[in-house]
């Protein structure tokens, strides 16, 4: 997996499936490059394990879900093992408190286009382990598991962290050898010629620029998606592109796939001059 943002905050997940049946997730990640915006804050470039995991309160919210990661990637001292558990305050993940976060200390450094094996194992109840080159860390929640997590939601990912400096990161990422619920045989080991969406419920996504052109390509199945390209010129009144539609595009009945240009282009009730506040999205134009 390979991610680029400018500026900000960026993520790419690879979920799998079937959340609610793994407890704990192995993957070899290969570093492939990790390029750190150095005047930003916290700024790093990450791949890792992700998710959901148990819930302390006893509504139905996802208030109270614990979200667990380990992840190797470039803070400012080269590749390191790192992890975190945070809480989520809020319905709509605007708030968290972190309950827990540490370095893996390793046998011998981790090194750019060499294999690591990482792990996250859940016990089911308030304990989670992070481990990496069998070197590993436990968190113990001190809080009551009240029920499962609210949010079923499990994933591989890669990350830059690049705001508030020159806005730019970059990661690129691979991963191989999944195994779930530390058990055989291998959940993944990616033999096919595509994403097994029978295993994953994300298909290929890629933005790239090839042969002199921007390459973007997505896979789903059941469900939804888009690649997305975003002017750094945001009001720009007018823009245009050649587009091809590749010859290996697949379509199944009931499914439609479309190459566009869009945007948002003006407010037709709010803003200045119109006595009425910005609401969201409210009145604006969609093209």
């Amino acid at each position: 997996m390979g991610a680029e943002i400018k500026p900000g905050i960026f993520r790419i997940n690879f979920p799998f499936t079937n959340p609610d049946d793994v407890i704990a997730i192995q993957a070899e990640i290969t570093i492939v490059e990790a390029i750190l915006d150095m005047q930003a804050p916290n700024s790093k470039s990450f791949g890792g394990i992700g998710g959901y995991f148990y819930n302390t309160s006893q509504t139905e919210s996802l208030t109270g879900d614990i979200w667990a990661n380990v992840r190797i990637g470039n803070r400012g001292d080269g590749l390191e093992a790192f992890w975190d558990v945070s809480k989520r305050l809020t319905e709509d993940s605007s708030e968290w408190e972190g309950l827990g976060s540490g370095t893996i200390a390793l046998d011998s450094p981790l090194q750019a286009g060499v294999p690591a094996t990482v792990k996250l194992a859940y016990d089911g109840n308030r304990t989670i382990t992070f481990s990496v080159n069998g070197k590993s860390a436990v968190f113990v929640g001190t809080e009551e598991k009240k029920q499962n997590a609210q949010e079923s939601f499990k994933s591989l990912n890669v990350g830059i962290n690049a705001r508030n400096g020159s806005d730019s990161g970059f990661i690129s990422a691979e991963f191989d050898n999944v195994f779930i619920n530390n058990g055989q045989p291998v959940y993944d080991d990616f033999s096919l010629s595509q994403i097994d969406l029978s295993k994953w419920k994300s298909g290929e996504w890629v933005r790239k620029v090839s042969n002199g052109s921007l390459e973007s390509i997505l896979k789903r199945s059941n469900s939804n998606g888009q690649v997305n390209t975003y002017l750094s010129n945001e009001d720009t009144p007018y823009f245009e592109a050649k587009v091809r539609i590749d010859s290996e595009t697949e379509l199944s009945d009931g499914a439609s796939c479309i190459a566009r240009l869009q945007g948002y282009f003006y407010n037709d009730s709010r803003g200045p001059g119109s006595g009425i506040d910005y609401n969201g999205y409210e009145g604006d134009i969609f093209v």
